[in-house]
């Protein structure tokens, strides 16, 4: 994998980011392309680092960057709040997506965002807002962000969390100056994310924060994706921002089996789920009736016409004592 530094600017504020090209990359080409994004913690060199590594071995280029606040980009413009909040992260990956748009590596027509956890969320909306981002893939994400939090945290240590949050409101309106704690305080389901964050990660917290990971060193997180990462795959499925409810896919997916022109796996694909082996008839088309192999529909009309019977109906026939 090959990079190269690239400095953009968001709201006024200057950015850090990388671009991660594959290394049969040629100049001259325009390939498609993923603004790779972190999550809770915003650090480049971490997770968007780790996508690229992946998705530059499939062809793709990749860029990530720093949030705002977020060493070595840039703190928030002197006019701006000096904290980080959701809404500029939405605004920081809207400007590096058009940043790396105008990339001479980049075809501008195929590129698409990539967000892991509160990244993946941030990364819908940035793509509900701008009919440039051709598709989306989030890993680890949310929508209900407060049923998330409960539902990871439960009701008691969630409860403690939005009194913090009380507290750091009235502070910055009183004085100014946010509440300071460490990333993963109020981070549901934490593992040894969270210590091998403090251990390796944060060299420093002052003003930012530093990443001593190194894209290309083999250091990776103690996590599910970087253990997994070979297992996992990524799929640009610009149809899923207008996927029906579960019902109307139900529905229609019934239909279309019924009728003989969707097998089982078939639909699993189309729900992210693990196909069923050929023996077992995952890959058999059915018709309405008896639900029988396509392939058999009319042999027993034809048997009947003929005054035979399915090979299938003599063998029962013949093994059966009763």
């Amino acid at each position: 994998m090959k990079t190269r530094d690239v400095v953009f600017y968001s709201e006024g504020a200057k950015m850090a980011g990388t671009i991660y090209l594959p290394d049969d990359y040629k100049e001259g080409e325009k390939r498609a392309a993923v603004l790779c994004n972190s999550g809770w913690t915003g650090v480049n060199k971490c997770y968007p680092a780790l996508y690229a590594r992946a998705l530059t071995a499939y062809g793709f280029v990749c860029m990530g960057f720093d949030y705002r606040g977020f060493k070595p980009s840039e703190d928030v413009h002197p006019c701006l709040p000096k904290y980080t909040t959701l809404e500029t992260e939405v605004e920081d990956i809207a400007n590096a997506f058009t940043f790396m748009q105008v990339q001479p590596e980049v075809d501008p027509e195929r590129c698409g965002l990539l967000g892991w956890g509160v990244g993946g969320a941030v990364c819908i909306t940035v793509a509900a807002r701008d009919k440039e981002v051709k598709a989306v893939a989030t890993l680890n994400s949310f929508i209900n962000g407060e049923r998330w939090m409960r539902d990871g945290m439960g009701n008691d240590a969630f409860g403690k969390s939005v009194a913090r949050l009380r507290q750091d409101r009235i502070k910055r309106i009183t004085t100014n100056d946010p509440v300071l704690m460490h990333p993963y305080t109020d981070y549901p389901n934490i593992t040894e994310s969270g210590d091998f964050y403090t251990d390796h990660v944060l060299k420093e917290i002052n003003g930012g924060i530093q990443s001593s990971v190194d894209a290309d060193s083999g250091e990776e997180f103690p996590t599910p994706m970087s253990t997994a990462i070979g297992e996992s795959f990524i799929r640009f499925n610009v149809e899923g921002l207008l996927r029906g409810d579960y019902q109307s896919r139900m529905n229609g997916y019934a239909v279309a089996r019924q009728n003989g022109w969707m097998s089982a796996n078939d639909i699993r694909a189309l729900e992210n789920l693990n196909p069923i082996s050929e023996e077992e008839g995952g890959d058999a088309y059915l018709v309405n009736g008896n639900m029988i192999p396509i392939s058999q529909a009319g042999l027993a009309g034809a048997a009947g016409r003929s005054g035979g019977e399915p090979a299938e109906g003599k063998k029962q026939k013949e093994g059966d004592d009763t």
